[in-house]
């Protein structure tokens, strides 16, 4: 008996662990018997956002708000009653409205508990976004193993702090940090981070105008960098080539930076056509049917600086531009 109830546990462990993330959840509360097991079975979540008040785990929200209603109470007097609304959301919505004294990050921390807290192994998460303060219901045990992480400009870096002690060092180097939001931080020194420059992909959008991406992008050394920000026009553009060819980059350096101005596109070449040693040729393979031409620039210890201009295959999504304006590095005989 005692190794067929072995037997049916790690069966019942491996079945788990290949569930949809959402249903364990409910198996974890609602199956006593289970609970442990769900514990110890690996978790993998495809997508996980944490804020204050809410958290969303691959296609289903779970939030927690406090509110006050007025009811009747004795003598037909209006009273005050605090309710804990908790509402989660998927393809059905569940709205659960509970009379009780717990604040909203008690809440949390159940929620906590149930998702994260009590496993046994690091959580596998693909994409990760952090928009609140994690500490106040994470316990310090939890640990994520993060390929995406995606941060807002307003407070990164106390949000990296924040989450810090609960990634785990599996985690490095991230695959794609995604920095998005308004920058109104000038300090470039800011942006300097370990997760920052070591990723291997960044990511940046910027919606705002007020401060200029090029000293910050002049400093950071990743080798594989999106930009959008609608105020790094052409002369910013032309001056980040030109830092590229004054300070060098290694042999593979890529850099794009989205654009949805022919003009632009047209003024930059212009501009790169008048630099030195620049040689221009048309490009099927590279260039786009509308913009074939490619610039190559020479630069320091036998390379060559590549520009060219794509066409973006993810115009459809509102944050992206219609253009790409690509840097690429390459040995000077390719």
């Amino acid at each position: 008996m005692a190794s067929a109830t072995k037997l049916n546990e790690k069966t019942a462990t491996s079945i788990l662990q290949f569930m949809e993330p959402n249903l364990r959840f409910r198996i974890n509360q609602q199956i006593l018997a289970l609970r442990d097991l769900e514990y110890d079975a690996p978790l993998k979540l495809n997508r996980l956002t944490l804020e204050n008040s809410q958290m969303l785990v691959n296609d289903t929200i779970y939030k927690v708000v406090r509110n006050q209603y007025v009811t009747m109470g004795s003598g037909s007097k209006p009273e005050k009653t605090s309710f804990l609304d908790v509402t989660i959301k998927s393809k059905k919505t569940y709205k659960e409205r509970l009379r009780t004294a717990y604040d909203v990050i008690c809440a949390m921390m159940a929620f906590s508990d149930i998702f994260f807290n009590f496993r046994a192994k690091p959580i596998k998460v693909k994409h990760l976004e952090i928009t609140g303060n994690v500490q106040k219901y994470l316990q310090q045990s939890t640990k994520f193993i993060v390929q995406d992480l995606k941060l807002l400009h307003k407070h990164f870096k106390s949000n990296i702090h924040l989450l810090e002690p609960f990634l785990s060092k599996e985690s490095f180097p991230l695959k794609t940090v995604f920095l998005h939001g308004d920058r109104a931080e000038p300090n470039v020194g800011s942006y300097q981070h370990e997760w920052i420059e070591g990723a291997e992909y960044l990511q940046i959008s910027d919606s705002s105008e007020r401060v200029s991406w090029l000293p910050t992008l002049s400093v950071l050394k990743n080798t594989n960098v999106h930009l959008e920000c609608y105020s790094f026009g052409k002369s910013s553009c032309v001056k980040l080539i030109e830092t590229w060819l004054d300070e060098g980059r290694e042999i593979g350096a890529f850099f794009s930076i989205g654009c949805k101005s022919d003009e632009m596109i047209v003024q930059v070449l212009c501009e790169l056509a008048k630099l030195e040693g620049a040689v221009m040729e048309n490009n099927v393979l590279f260039g786009c049917r509308k913009f074939q031409k490619l610039v190559y620039l020479p630069m320091k210890d036998d390379k060559k600086l590549c520009i060219y201009i794509s066409k973006n295959l993810k115009i459809k999504q509102q944050s992206f531009s219609e253009w790409d304006i690509n840097l690429c590095v390459f040995a000077k005989d390719n």
